[in-house]
């Protein structure tokens, strides 16, 4: 597991096998976070930090870019809007439309 975030009472967490899941209480496993068409949300993705803005799920990641014999680091942030369908969580992702999609270059 690579981070937790809890969203209106929901714990969600990144894992490296298993991409953005959130935990069922009333069944007590881990479910997928898919979005509006049932489609899994970054199944193999790599989030280091998440965080709860506003009642979305924001999740931030790492990139290393090596520009000629420059090497950066570029901090990336998706915004994912959550809602509950009958007894499913879905997301929503808006990071692209939200925030630029590269918050911050380090060097």
């Amino acid at each position: 597991m690579n981070c937790l975030c809890v969203v209106e009472n929901v714990i969600y967490a990144c894992f490296k096998s298993s991409g953005l899941m959130w935990f069922d209480t009333k069944l007590k496993l881990w479910r997928r976070l898919v979005d509006s068409d049932g489609k899994v949300i970054f199944y193999s993705f790599n989030a280091e930090k998440m965080a709860e803005y506003e009642g979305k799920l924001a999740v931030f990641w790492s990139q290393i870019n090596t520009d000629h014999a420059l090497m950066k680091m570029d901090i990336r942030c998706r915004m994912i809007a959550l809602d509950r369908v009958g007894e499913e969580i879905r997301g929503k992702m808006s990071g692209l439309v939200l925030w630029p999609h590269v918050r911050m270059t380090l060097l």
